[in-house]
């Protein structure tokens, strides 16, 4: 089952704040963000090295909603390319605590 629309919605609003920190002035680049089932995905798109004309996508974080608990699980990509849970603090009761924890990055998991 996929989310409800009011959680879309919350989703929505909540994005809207945190990519206004992060703004682009070229179109289609920047920061993102894809729905998949109950998870989220935000990832940065920007023009590859040696091809500008070619757009590549960087995850940076991936926030699943686990309806049973009521809460949301933030991952974070390591360098083996598969997702590990944020450990100094895995769920969060409100999406935007989960994109609050991503913007502040206190261990430099998400942006490096």
């Amino acid at each position: 089952m996929a989310l409800s629309e009011f959680e879309l919605f919350k989703i929505e609003k909540a994005w809207q704040a945190f990519a206004a920190k992060y703004p682009s002035f070229i179109p289609d680049q920047g920061m993102r963000y894809r729905l998949e089932g109950h998870a989220m995905f935000v990832f940065e798109r920007r023009p590859a090295l040696r091809d500008p004309s070619m757009l590549i996508e960087s995850p940076i974080a991936k926030i699943t909603w686990v309806g049973t608990q009521k809460y949301w699980r933030l991952s974070w990509m390591r360098a083996t390319l598969k997702w590990s849970t944020y450990e100094p603090k895995p769920t969060h009761r409100a999406i935007e605590s989960a994109l609050a924890e991503i913007a502040a990055d206190p261990y430099g998991c998400f942006f490096g």
